[in-house]
């Protein structure tokens, strides 16, 4: 059965229903609407419009080839016996008298005595039933070919409005004009275009359900203010899409605010140009085709300039080069010419050369554009607008000049020396030689390396080579540290994180971001935002920097003892300020082997069961679990609002996303040895068992005072717990203060840690 998505409004329980008091509607505008409407006389009737029998065809056939294949006597029996088979049976003579002949002929064809019977019994009701059954798991089940689909390896696409036939556009310059009120804009419905890439668009998969739509130059759809459509650097909440197929093959995106991305709303002046906004429903302008994007092949004059990205530096006639420069003291920045300031610090000299259309481009670097402003001085501006547009020209020498739309030309010896500005005539200070960058791709791909994790090793402290660690738990509060190399757990795992073409964000295994904290000091954030974006410099040695948005480097220089040094950022790239990046293999778990992995404890005459390894079990798939209790109620994290989060056993789907859990393993030093089953006490280094944190809807079970089981935040010690397997499968969980977890503690339905592993405190696991 293929898989579809169809947006389902149902308002009234059907329990409720009687005769003289509902009828039914089922109309499709465009996706299928079920509603029971109450009227005023009691006169029954139902409306099947011409325009749904195609939907109504696809569902029914589906639901009638899934119920009755392979159907038994049995089955018809239950089903003709069921109560509601006998409501409004006056409406069954509409069925079988009105449409019910060419529905039994579409979906029923080549179908037995048998299923004509059954059909004939079903009421109306209870075709209504059976449809929002089958459409609501439809819309609530993951779709896994769903979302490959829409997402096709990250391949580009083209977005075409159904109703006009335009294409969602990223347009530069920002297009700004009057509709009741001001507006400026980038994202627009427009004619194809074939040149530039302001038509390419790419997925990002957010969850399961979500995505996010990204344009060339990195910026996500966001719904904004008064529904418009925004774009924002990073995807939040607001940019965060949920794609729905419709049945013509077409694709809608719902925001997080029920409204769909639409190209309904244009202006007078302009046909071919429509607004990017969002929509309460899904009617045909809400409705886009994914074309394949292929991106076009610039101008031969622009493909010399847009190879390896557009990654250039520009060089005056005089040996100096452009450069960005960030006053302290003054409110503006400024473009100067300068001697080239080397490979570890020229980062203010790269610049790229962004196509605009099929003539202009627009130079970026350092996160501002150059700009023919005011007094036509060279000024760096956050936008590319008309002013910030610039015409290429190729000069008989082999160097390139750079047209304003005002007639003039971007000069390195203008008016002052050292500064930039704009000049009436293209002669010597105004040719510039465009020089590969060394931020190119390469450099670049060499450091992401496709993704791989790493470890970052900082300098020696007294001959041992201490690493980048998150430890946990947190070590004074602090869980940023170096120190020496771990075989077991992922602590030391890092991956880089691109932002765009220069900086990248440093991410733990746990999907927390190194970011520049105040007074210097490392920290880690759950989200990637200008403290979290550092700009990767390659030493001569071989070896990585790491600088922040505030020109400082990470470094380890602070010791506290020969083993462990603080993480922090200094104003200088020394020894301690270079990081020698290893690939990082996970470490395989290790094995205990104890008489065939059975374990007896003498005292209580009892074998505890040991896997092989122990933590194998617990950590395959990611450690995504379920928590079964013995009662066959779920651990579930409860989010209240006016009084304190709580950790709770409740059945299975109530509130299924807090009842996923991962078990994360912290280290290697928790051992135990069961030595007195009723008093739960433990002999320390003799079987060594490794710790492991439980977390769900970014919380760890925690045990909080008054052995209450608590979601917290961070994982320390009061959230490590140790595994034990049963000698019945089930798995018991430990915390450092010698209590079990337990969902059968002191109150029915809360979770406590009590003193004894009984029956309440055995948990069956459950992939998720």
């Amino acid at each position: 059965m293929s898989n579809r998505v169809i947006d389902v409004r149902y308002p009234i329980t059907l329990s409720k229903l009687t005769c003289s008091q509902f009828s039914f509607e089922l109309r499709h505008e465009p996706a299928l609407q079920i509603s029971l409407k109450r009227r005023q006389r009691a006169k029954n009737y139902f409306i099947i419009p011409a325009s749904f029998t195609h939907q109504i065809d696809i569902i029914i056939r589906t639901l009638m080839e899934e119920l009755l294949a392979n159907g038994t006597r049995q089955r018809f029996k239950l089903f003709n016996e069921l109560p509601c088979i006998r409501l409004l049976r006056l409406l069954q003579q509409h069925i079988r008298e009105g449409i019910g002949g060419t529905l039994m002929e579409e979906l029923l064809a080549n179908g037995t005595r048998q299923r004509f019977k059954l059909f004939n019994e079903l009421s109306l009701p209870l075709l209504v039933l059976l449809l929002f059954a089958v459409v609501v798991r439809w819309s609530a089940t993951s779709h896994p070919t769903l979302m490959e689909g829409l997402l096709a390896n990250g391949a580009p696409r083209r977005f075409k409005s159904s109703c006009n036939g335009l294409y969602l556009t990223d347009e530069r310059p920002t297009k700004t004009g009057t509709i009741y009120y001001d507006y400026s804009q980038n994202l627009w419905a427009l004619p194809r275009q074939e040149w530039g890439p302001f038509q390419d668009w790419t997925f990002e998969q957010i969850n399961d359900r979500q995505v996010a739509i990204k344009s060339h130059r990195g910026l996500y759809i966001g719904h904004g203010n008064s529904a418009w459509a925004k774009q924002a650097e990073l995807a939040g909440e607001k940019e965060m899409i949920t794609p729905v197929k419709n049945v013509d093959g077409s694709w809608s995106f719902k925001s997080y605010e029920n409204r769909w991305l639409s190209a309904k709303d244009g202006t007078s002046e302009d046909p071919n140009r429509r607004f990017s906004n969002f929509k309460p429903e899904n009617k045909e302008c809400e409705r886009w085709l994914l074309e394949t994007y292929t991106p076009p092949k610039p101008p031969p004059l622009l493909a010399e300039l847009l190879t390896d990205g557009g990654r250039r530096r520009f060089k005056a006639f005089d040996g100096t080069y452009l450069t960005y420069l960030e006053t302290i003291f003054f409110t503006r920045n400024e473009l100067i010419v300068k001697p080239w300031l080397g490979w570890t610090g020229d980062e203010t000299q790269r610049w790229t050369i962004e196509q605009i259309n099929e003539k202009e481009v627009a130079i970026r670097g350092s996160g501002r554009y150059v700009s023919h402003y005011d007094g036509d001085e060279g000024r760096p501006l956050f936008e590319a607008n008309e002013w910030e547009m610039l015409t290429p020209v190729k000069n008989p020498n082999g160097s390139w000049s750079f047209k304003s739309r005002w007639n003039k030309w971007l000069s390195g010896g203008g008016y002052y020396q050292g500064k930039v500005h704009f000049m009436p005539q293209n002669l010597k200070c105004e040719r510039w030689a465009v020089l590969m960058s060394a931020s190119s791709p390469t450099l670049m791909e060499q450091l992401l390396a496709n993704g791989a994790p790493r470890r970052f090793k900082s300098c020696s402290a007294r001959g041992t080579q201490l690493y980048l660690t998150d430890e946990r738990p947190a070590t004074d509060g602090v869980n940023l540290w170096t120190l020496p190399r771990q075989e077991w757990g992922p602590f030391q795992d890092w991956t880089f994180d691109q932002i765009n073409d220069r900086e990248v964000a440093i991410m733990s295994n746990r999907g927390t971001f190194i970011s520049h904290g105040s007074s210097d000091w490392a920290k880690q954030v759950a989200v990637a935002d200008e403290p979290e974006l550092f700009m990767p410099v390659k030493n001569a040695d071989g070896s990585w920097s790491f600088k922040s948005r505030w020109n400082k480097w990470l470094s380890a220089d602070d010791r506290v003892d020969s083993d462990r040094h603080y993480v922090n950022f200094r104003s200088e790239n020394k020894e301690c300020e270079h990081w020698w990046l290893e690939p990082y293999t996970p470490p395989k778990t290790r094995e205990h082997r104890r008489r065939g992995n059975l374990v007896k404890d003498q005292r209580s005459n009892i074998t505890f069961h040991f896997s092989a390894p122990l933590m194998k079990d617990l950590l395959e798939d990611g450690g995504r679990r379920k928590f079964k209790t013995f009662d066959g109620l779920y651990l579930t994290y409860i989010e209240n609002t006016i009084f304190r989060n709580e950790l709770t056993v409740t059945s299975l789907g109530i509130e299924d996303e807090k009842q996923k859990w991962t078990i994360e393993q912290i280290n290697e030093k928790e051992v135990l040895t069961r030595s007195n089953l009723s008093t739960g006490e433990f002999h320390r280094n003799l079987l060594p068992l490794n710790a492991v944190a439980i977390r769900g809807s970014g919380r760890y079970v925690s045990h909080s005072n008054g052995d209450v089981g608590r979601p917290a935040f961070e994982a320390n010690e009061w959230e490590m717990l140790t595994p034990l397997k049963n000698a019945d499968g089930n798995w018991s969980f430990t915390s450092r203060w010698n209590k079990w977890l337990s969902g059968g503690g002191y109150r029915e339905g809360d979770v406590h840690f009590m003193p004894q592993n009984l029956k309440c405190e055995r948990w069956t696991l459950k992939a998720w």
